[in-house]
């Protein structure tokens, strides 16, 4: 790497040049891409059209409502940019995140503490996000109704 390079400019240079990414030249350029725009402080210009244009080739016609080209990739590039994390960049000071519904990547820097709880810094430095499971969900539907009823036969009562 170069030394006059930033961090977050290492950092993306270390994504790319990882397993992870060794095998697809379109993720490479996307991740390119978006790094570069996001770092000179034109993330406001990313729009999936733009996007398709200028790393797809895709023509001035494209319409991303009819292809999902950009939808597609983005989405896989958010995939090996987690399965980097986990495997090779690990032990990365700074952290790069593609979040959903944008284009514009963020750059955040790695907790130099450990973490609570002993866990491993590897396991929280990506927050994980965690649905409700499907019991959960009935346990809270059949608390809902058993307030309800409470409350209706409490009101029958008075």
């Amino acid at each position: 790497m170069a030394p006059d390079l930033d961090p977050h400019r290492e950092a993306i240079q270390r994504i790319i040049a990882s397993k992870a990414f060794k095998t697809s030249e379109v993720h490479r350029n996307l991740l390119n891409y978006l790094a570069e725009k996001s770092l000179a402080g034109e993330s406001h210009t990313l729009k999936e059209y733009t996007v398709g244009l200028d790393v797809f080739g895709k023509p001035e016609s494209y319409d991303p409502r009819q292809e999902s080209v950009v939808r597609m990739h983005v989405g896989r590039l958010r995939q090996k940019l987690a399965e980097y994390y986990r495997t090779e960049g690990a032990s990365d000071q700074i952290i790069v995140d593609l979040p959903k519904g944008a284009f514009a990547l963020t750059f955040a820097e790695r907790p130099s503490e450990p973490p609570p709880d002993g866990l491993p810094l590897q396991a929280s430095a990506v927050p994980v996000r965690r649905g409700f499971s499907t019991r959960e969900i009935a346990l809270l539907a059949l608390l809902l109704v058993a307030v309800a009823a409470a409350g209706y036969f409490g009101v029958r009562l008075s």
